[in-house]
């Protein structure tokens, strides 16, 4: 009888997943690849059914109504992109200069460490953990109310982490040869910063950065806690009015209890969605368009 060897236990161990990998588990994944597809493409034409009534023009430029009939998105639409614009202005700048100084900074490996370690706990903290800390700082201490710039500042607050790390991320796919030739040819750290690895780093960046956003400003339960009012009758017009955004508007009008207000609900979810497909698009086309001017 051959004695027990643990090595060759793993080599055939190895040796079954590899055939189980080429074979039947190849073929669950995909037939699991292909049922979550069709199960997302299923619920969005289900939304799609249901909201189609109130897909025109006179429900994206309509204002609110307790009729759900008359009812319009444009005053959740028009505080969904100013916040998108607003939240972009204050959460790349300093998230891409804060990903640069820990990558390319001198600053101790440890205090490196101990920053990741914090960004990444940051960015999996519950979004109403950050409405919380938004209503008590900006709404409350700082006075500013319930307006765009509060909400505009917590969800920068919110995404602040995951711009970081996208940012990091995209720097530190640069070569850091590309850098060091930079030098090596008579221009300074920060020109080769500026000149080489910031231009060669962009696409990664806006598209992470974009995506980052535009999910984020899709969460409801921050602006809820900070006081996000579901009916509002205009839209605004500075970033100290009183607002409505497409999440909250859609969880209004889908607690309520007439059956009317349901195809407004999912008209709102289509155009939410069609925003962020659009984003992504952006960032895709943002990335490519970089890409060709740094073969070129």
């Amino acid at each position: 009888m051959r004695p027990f060897s643990l090595f060759e236990f793993f080599e055939r161990m190895e040796r079954w997943v590899a055939q189980l990998g080429r074979g039947g588990l190849a073929l669950l994944v995909r037939l699991m690849t292909i049922t979550i597809i069709l199960l997302a493409l299923a619920w969005l034409g289900y939304l799609f059914w249901i909201g189609q009534a109130r897909l025109n023009t006179e429900f994206l430029f309509g204002f609110n109504s307790v009729v759900a009939r008359k009812a319009g998105v444009y005053p959740a639409l028009m505080g969904s992109l100013w916040l998108l614009l607003m939240v972009f202005l204050l959460s790349f700048p300093p998230g891409l200069a804060i990903a640069v100084h820990l990558e390319r900074g001198r600053t101790n490996r440890r205090i490196k460490h101990l920053i990741s370690l914090n960004l990444s706990n940051l960015a999996g903290i519950p979004s109403v953990v950050y409405g919380l800390a938004g209503l008590e700082i900006f709404a409350r201490q700082l006075n500013l109310g319930v307006c765009l710039m509060s909400a505009a500042l917590t969800l920068a607050l919110m995404a602040l982490p995951t711009v970081i790390i996208t940012c990091r991320e995209a720097i530190r796919r640069v070569p850091a040869e590309l850098e060091d030739g930079a030098v090596a040819l008579g221009a300074t750290p920060l020109q080769a910063l500026w000149f080489q690895t910031l231009p060669t780093a962009l696409p990664g960046i806006l598209s992470g950065v974009m995506l980052s956003i535009s999910r984020v400003v899709g969460e409801a339960a921050p602006l809820l806690v900070l006081g996000a009012v579901a009916f509002v009758p205009y839209a605004p017009s500075s970033v100290w009015d009183y607002f409505t955004l497409l999440p909250v508007q859609i969880f209004y009008w889908s607690n309520q209890s007439q059956p009317d207000f349901a195809p407004n609900a999912a008209a709102a979810v289509v155009i939410l969605l069609g925003i962020t497909l659009i984003f992504h698009l952006f960032a895709l086309w943002i990335r490519n368009r970089w890409k060709e001017r740094i073969h070129l």
